[in-house]
């Protein structure tokens, strides 16, 4: 779990979240700039697996399929994630299942973020389907294998619970 309590909360669409990020993110951002080499956006076949090593266990690999309406399919997801969850949503659909909010309007959010097609750094409270209050940060980056059509989102997440459902009062 990340100590996110110093970050700014927000939301950032461009390099400024450089500024406000811990350093796992800007790793990330700045290893998947360096991938784009010109292009609007890398692609996934950019990546060496061994390269994602400092990442892979809280990394989210989404596929964008086309609609209408447009749909998503978790392709991948690490290993700290679906612990922290206690539930793998690997091959599921957003309009099946998510992890934060409701299927809706997880397929909501991330259709505004394919069709805006810029990075996105969040660092916010967050309720989770369990009921656990968290400070969750985390970035999307979009991916197309041909440089410009988002057929994948890499996202990478870190999050410490604020608040047990338990400890609530009634």
């Amino acid at each position: 779990m990340t100590e996110a309590g110093d970050i700014r909360r927000g939301i950032y669409e461009d390099d400024s979240l450089l500024t406000v990020c811990s350093p796992p993110f800007a790793g990330l951002f700045k290893l998947w700039d360096s991938k784009r080499a010109g292009r609007t956006y890398p692609a996934r076949s950019d990546f060496d697996p061994l390269e994602m090593k400092p990442w892979l266990g809280r990394l989210t690999l989404l596929d964008v399929l086309s609609g209408p309406p447009v749909d998503f399919r978790y392709r991948l997801i690490g290993t700290k994630t679906v612990e922290q969850y206690s539930l793998d949503l690997t091959g599921k659909r957003f309009t099946e299942a998510c992890y934060i909010g409701t299927p809706a309007e997880a397929q909501a959010a991330m259709t505004e973020f394919v069709r805006i097609g810029k990075v996105r750094y969040r660092n916010d409270p967050v309720e989770d389907m369990r009921g656990f209050a968290s400070m969750r940060e985390r970035i999307y980056l979009p991916l197309a294998e041909d440089g410009r059509t988002i057929d994948m989102i890499l996202c990478y997440q870190q999050s410490r619970i604020l608040v047990h459902p338990a400890s609530r009062v009634r």
